[in-house]
């Protein structure tokens, strides 16, 4: 009997240490858990301000998350500020538009803003908060940017060319998304003329193609022709009325064995000065002229997709 009650407690007292290393290791894994600020999910009843939280192992990082959650808590209404593109053309939402809003609330930078913050274990627990007064100070002070940078491009001529387009639709994004916050706060801001600009200019710019060279009923010039035509068409609108010039002018050489293709493409604005221009070759063996033909539009659809 005392063998038995010997084994017994000797079994017990295994039992008893298994059961206290689980009791031990569940307690320690418990006061290992980070718990963030009481603050940090409070609920804010200030109107007055703008509040976000952020949190990561990083400090510079937390803030940028308390400010990207800051900005992402002002709901931005779609209905009534799609993006200049969807109003123009037929006033269509569309998720495309919340996400281009979304990712410029995002990344946007703002300077009037404080921090409260407190590193929990490893992790930084931070909470921005902005008056909503100097948020739209900001705001206005990015648009009046955006403007003068508009400014500065000094579009002269009704008709643009792809890199002036280009960079309208740029600016005019940014102006239009910073709009999307004014309006959020119930501040509407009138359309400008380059919004009218680039309507003159969408979906494609217009351009009058110029052969220089006069027409031959050469089949091998045609198809010459046919392509500069059908790569300007990717980027341009052809119109006749257009006062915006392209001239485009080629000459072809021929030895015993290959044919060489040189052109030039000369792109005019409203006031004749030069805005794009390039020369470009390419050389093939006789036989293989539809070869050339399609390398010659290759090379000025890299020329003209460089200048964007």
């Amino acid at each position: 009997m005392k063998l038995k009650n010997t084994n017994f407690v000797k079994i017990s007292s295994k039992n008893s240490m298994r059961i206290f290393k689980i009791l031990s290791c569940a307690i320690l894994l418990g006061s290992c858990k980070e718990n963030p600020p009481h603050w940090y999910y409070a609920t804010q009843s200030d109107t007055a301000n703008l509040y976000g939280v952020g949190s990561s192992p990083d400090l510079q990082n937390a803030k940028d998350n308390a400010i990207n959650d800051m900005l992402s808590a002002i709901k931005v209404d779609i209905s009534s500020h799609t993006s200049f593109k969807e109003s123009f053309v037929n006033g269509v939402q569309s998720s495309a538009t919340h996400q281009n809003i979304q990712k410029t609330i995002n990344t946007t930078t703002l300077s009037n803003v404080s921090f409260k913050q407190e590193l929990v274990k490893k992790t930084y627990y931070v909470q921005a908060q902005m008056t909503k007064n100097d948020f739209i100070r900001e705001i206005k002070d990015k648009q009046k940017k955006v403007l003068l940078a508009l400014e500065a491009l000094g579009f002269k001529c009704k008709d643009l060319n792809i890199n002036q387009l280009s960079k309208l639709e740029s600016y005019l994004k940014e102006l239009q998304e910073l709009e999307s916050y004014l309006g959020v706060f119930g501040i509407q801001t009138p359309s400008s003329s380059y919004e009218k600009l680039w309507q003159h200019n969408t979906p494609k710019p217009k351009l009058a193609l110029i052969f220089k060279d006069s027409l031959s009923t050469d089949i091998q010039v045609s198809n010459i022709q046919a392509t500069i035509e059908r790569e300007l068409l990717k980027f341009y609108t052809l119109d006749s009325r257009a006062t915006q010039k392209a001239y485009f002018s080629f000459d072809t050489l021929q030895s015993v064995t290959d044919l060489t293709f040189n052109a030039t493409l000369k792109i005019t604005d409203c006031n004749a000065q030069n805005t794009f221009l390039t020369q470009f070759s390419a050389s093939l063996p006789h036989k293989q002229t539809d070869k050339l033909i399609k390398k010659i539009g290759v090379l000025l659809y890299k020329q003209l997709s460089s200048s964007i």
